[in-house]
């Protein structure tokens, strides 16, 4: 044992030559590239994941309302399939798509179902890319999600509305989706974000990782988070309008994503709505008659 000690001794003792050093130095460069590109896939990869696709028990039918089971394709490249729910008003003039963000699926936005319902529009709830029960195994931050939206016009269109008819309400990432989508297509007049972004890269939280995020979504997911430009889009509505609604306390998406949408939007943005003491997509639980009131009151003017 002694002798054993006295070897290993005499091992850590040996100087260190040049080469030894270059090779430690290269091992070690060579380890923290690694691991970077390890860090910086798995986040692209788990962040455009969702693990949870149940919908649960809850459909429109929890709300007393009428409703049909849907599937309709995406306007994307690969024409994935979505699914959703169809709320049919018999007095109908006009339709509302429904649209949730990242991590939901269509039953988030229910609780909006019977008074909008009630108060004369045709309903469209469904699941974007990669979530509840549509196609895909991942989501993308908006930047194919916008199709899906397209894809969901679309298929309201084919109800027999007209694009002056119709109208979409986003969440959080819907809400940029939503933009996107009526820069690429004229069959939404009006829509309501609520909770959005101006631009995807401030909410990275990590900077140092973002080139090797950036760069394994490309690879590995095929979209790129610099094309997700919600403020770019909001100044290509032509005439159309939008609302924005924030809630105050949003440590999620900051208050200035919805100043910069703002400001970026200009007339095209007709509302906006800084809801005190609310945090993400929380300004309707914070005051529901209100934030129906508000709503409705903004359709009724910009739908025909």
């Amino acid at each position: 044992m002694k002798g054993n000690i006295i070897k290993l001794k005499g091992l850590f003792s040996r100087p260190l030559t040049g080469k030894k050093v270059a090779r430690l130095g290269i091992l070690l460069v060579i380890f923290i590239i690694l691991g970077y590109c390890a860090i910086s896939i798995f986040y692209a990869l788990f962040y455009t994941t969702v693990l949870n696709r149940s919908l649960g028990q809850e459909s429109p039918a929890s709300y007393g309302l009428p409703f049909e089971e849907v599937t309709f394709p995406s306007d994307a490249p690969d024409n994935l399939v979505l699914r959703g729910w169809w709320v049919p008003n018999p007095e109908a003039r006009q339709a509302l798509i429904m649209v949730h963000g990242q991590n939901q699926n269509r039953t988030s936005l229910l609780p909006l179902a019977k008074g909008l319902w009630a108060s004369g529009y045709s309903l469209l709830f469904f699941d974007l890319r990669g979530h509840g029960l549509s196609g895909g195994d991942h989501h993308t931050f908006g930047y194919f999600e916008q199709w899906d939206v397209v894809g969901a016009a679309d298929f309201v269109r084919g109800k027999g509305f007209g694009a002056s008819s119709i109208g979409a309400i986003g969440w959080s990432m819907g809400g940029p989706a939503t933009i996107m989508a009526m820069s690429q297509s004229n069959n939404i007049k009006a829509a309501v974000s609520d909770s959005g972004y101006a631009n995807l890269r401030p909410l990275h939280h990590h900077e140092l990782l973002y080139p090797g995020i950036l760069l394994a979504s490309r690879l590995f997911r095929g979209y790129d988070p610099e094309q997700i430009q919600p403020g770019q889009a909001i100044t290509k509505l032509g005439s159309r309008h939008l609302f924005l609604i924030h809630g105050e306390q949003d440590t999620l998406i900051p208050v200035s994503e919805f100043e910069e949408l703002k400001k970026l939007g200009g007339s095209n943005v007709t509302e906006s709505w800084l809801v005190a003491g609310a945090g993400h997509i929380s300004s309707f639980n914070k005051d529901p008659e209100e934030y129906l009131r508000r709503v409705r009151a903004f359709f009724r003017v910009e739908l025909q």
